[in-house]
């Protein structure tokens, strides 16, 4: 019983950062700057956060596996950096899916 609760707080924190998301798109345009206190930062360093937190918590869950969920999280905003910063061919896709698998296999293998 206790490793169920375990992951069900990963969904509790998947959800979470869903709806904080959800509350930064809505709110806040990509051209913006937040203000927190001292700091003036880009809505996108929130976004591409709490997104990782969302997958990351949906992968453990449902896989039951924290390491599945980080390579899958790193995976998916690295490829959607990649899209960010303006490298739109689908090679990189292919790359970073082949750096990803293989990183995967060595870790798993080590």
């Amino acid at each position: 019983m206790k490793s169920r609760k375990h992951h069900l707080t990963f969904l509790l924190v998947s959800f979470l950062s869903l709806i904080l998301l959800s509350f930064l798109i809505k709110e806040n345009s990509p051209s913006d700057i937040l203000r927190l206190s001292f700091f003036a930062i880009p809505p996108v360093i929130p976004f591409f956060t709490l997104l990782f937190l969302i997958v990351f918590g949906l992968i453990t869950f449902i896989f039951k596996n924290a390491f599945q969920g980080i390579i899958i999280s790193v995976f998916l905003n690295g490829y959607l950096l990649l899209r960010f910063f303006g490298f739109t061919h689908i090679f990189f896709l292919f790359l970073t899916a082949i750096l990803f698998i293989i990183t995967e296999f060595a870790i798993r293998n080590r």
